[in-house]
């Protein structure tokens, strides 16, 4: 029985790390400079850099709703997601702001316990978290049938110790995948 827990624990853990708005006009800048799969920037002045395997883009094309995201996978990982409601092709989205909620951003820390997987500890940045203000933005620069890039930058906070990170000199170049 204690086998079967502690396989099914660490099978959580890898399936953790294998899964882990409105638009003003044109994009301005918005060159990524991150490679094929991959998000990065700097969080707090030090950088973050996703693996290829983990990056992903998906449009829901019905509802016009743009997701990405990277993870710097292993057991003291880094990762990335971007929500875009309303997403109507290349511009700057604005996080916060009018947009309320339609444009969102996390940045998330995940420390996994090997000794105990169910003891991991997971923190998580979210933008936007002001009434009205905006904390950032995500410019899509390029958009085919089959890639998405650009950059973004952000400030996100910690709901459970009110810690704030800023993510900075962010860039994406992802595969798409259009449903």
């Amino acid at each position: 029985m204690r086998t079967t827990l502690k396989f099914m624990a660490y099978a959580l853990v890898a399936t953790f790390f294998a899964f882990t708005a409105c638009k003003k006009d044109d994009a301005e800048g918005g060159n990524s400079s991150a490679g094929e799969g991959v998000v990065k920037a700097k969080v707090d002045g030090n950088w973050v850099t996703t693996e290829s395997i983990t990056g992903a883009a998906n449009l829901v094309t019905r509802v016009g709703t743009l997701t990405l995201q990277g993870n710097s996978a292993g057991t003291n990982s880094k990762a990335f997601v971007f929500v875009i409601n309303g997403f109507e092709g290349k511009g700057v989205y604005p996080i916060g702001g009018s947009n309320s909620i339609a444009v969102s951003g996390s940045y998330t820390e995940t420390t996994v316990n090997l000794s105990n997987p169910m003891n991991s500890q997971v923190k998580i940045w979210q933008a936007p978290y002001t009434g009205g203000n905006e904390v950032g933005k995500v410019t899509v620069a390029e958009v085919t049938d089959t890639h998405v890039t650009g950059t973004f930058e952000f400030k996100a906070k910690n709901n459970s110790d009110n810690t704030i990170k800023q993510i900075s000199e962010g860039s994406f170049n992802l595969k798409l995948k259009k449903s």
